[in-house]
């Protein structure tokens, strides 16, 4: 009949709309725990400050000609002294970590399509914090990275050195280990010496008056002790 067939087609409608309802539901939780897994530093969201166009290809470009060209700007022996080490073991190091955590330190795009920082450029970040002692801060300058960035790349490439590294450079010395070094430090005229720390005084001849009792003991002059 009539009532029976409209009595029919309310029920499907009202199936209908509860499915679209349950459908329309599940999506804004989805959406919600998208929101919350997010990193609390990054993403866009209200009254926050926009990002900052770094332009961090072209600096990019600006580090491979510094540094990493095949006539660069730099000679080598700048590399190594702002960096700690030569290039090629530089290289290694960086072919080892890619190798390892390829997927941290790999150069990939974001969501908008553009390139991420390049392995050389969050390797080199990492060093000058290391080298230096700078804050990550300062690395923002010349490899345009941020803070946040910075500090993390940092914690990475700690990680993945003593993970890569570890095994064979942070352990133990084995027995053999101790004799070659006895052998060594024997052949220089320190028997039974493991180890030694080098101390070197240098005479602090502008040390100003006020601090003059602080770098004094037993010596007329202030004297800075090196290790």
């Amino acid at each position: 009949s009539d009532d029976d067939s409209a009595s029919s087609d309310e029920k499907w409608w009202s199936r209908r709309r509860s499915k679209q309802l349950l459908k329309e539901k599940k999506a804004e939780e989805e959406q919600q725990q998208q929101l919350a897994r997010r990193n609390t530093w990054g993403g866009s969201k209200p009254g926050k400050m926009p990002n900052i166009e770094r332009d961090r290809e072209f600096f990019y470009q600006v580090l491979m000609k510094d540094y990493f060209a095949e006539r660069p700007t730099y000679p080598l022996k700048y590399f190594r002294r702002r960096f700690r080490m030569r290039r090629e073991l530089f290289l290694r190091i960086q072919g080892d970590l890619l190798a390892t955590r390829g997927n941290i330190f790999m150069q990939k795009r974001d969501a908008l399509g553009k390139l991420g920082f390049s392995p050389e450029q969050k390797i080199t970040s990492a060093l000058r914090i290391l080298a230096y002692g700078s804050s990550a801060d300062r690395n923002d300058e010349y490899i345009r990275m941020g803070e946040s960035t910075s500090l993390a790349y940092l914690r990475h490439f700690c990680e993945a050195v003593i993970e890569t590294y570890g095994s064979f450079y942070l352990r133990k010395p084995t027995a053999d280990d101790l004799k070659l070094i006895l052998s060594l430090h024997s052949s220089k005229g320190f028997p039974g010496r493991l180890g030694s720390l080098d101390v070197m005084h240098w005479e602090w001849k502008n040390c100003p008056t006020a601090w003059a009792g602080q770098y004094k003991s037993g010596e007329l002059v202030c004297v800075l002790l090196f290790f």
